[in-house]
């Protein structure tokens, strides 16, 4: 039997809208829903599972249909993950539910909103998502430089 993918789901109790970090098989992604609704409205990667090749081929994810991992060209070296459900992964809210930020062992890896995400290891804006903004961090969730609120532990499981 294989090993369960990453799931953590967590509802944000104000804007009603959930946040999903999901192992999709050869990467991690970032996902917030509609208000009172399981509907996706921003999508973000995150991390490319251990050994996905430089240049997937992307029509064989789109045919079963999964999200892509990353290709080389769109990353900063670092966008790895191994072992995704022995690592801490946390999520943290926006004040007002318009956002999620997720943390890796303590590191921010990426953020959503419903209008699109920004992964720390995107190089340029691509269908994965925009590159890691500083400043769009700090406006949303002010100087917070680790999770305060959020899963706490992450977590295996199914939403």
């Amino acid at each position: 039997m294989s090993e369960p993918l990453l799931v953590i789901s967590e509802p944000h109790p104000q804007s009603t809208r959930t946040a999903i970090v999901a192992d999709e098989g050869d990467s991690i992604w970032l996902y917030i829903t509609e208000a009172n609704s399981a509907d996706i409205v921003g999508a973000c990667w995150v991390a490319n599972g251990a050994g996905v090749p430089e240049c997937p081929d992307l029509t064989s994810y789109t045919s079963q249909k999964l999200p892509p991992p990353a290709p080389v060209e769109v990353l900063h070296s670092g966008g790895d993950v191994t072992n995704a459900n022995e690592r801490g992964w946390e999520l943290a809210w926006s004040t007002d539910g318009e956002a999620a930020c997720l943390f890796l062992d303590g590191e921010v890896r990426g953020l959503i909103t419903p209008s699109g995400g920004y992964a720390r290891f995107l190089q340029r804006v691509c269908p994965w998502g925009k590159p890691w903004d500083d400043q769009v961090f700090q406006d949303l969730f002010g100087d917070a430089s680790e999770p305060e609120s959020g899963s706490g532990s992450g977590g295996c499981g199914t939403c």
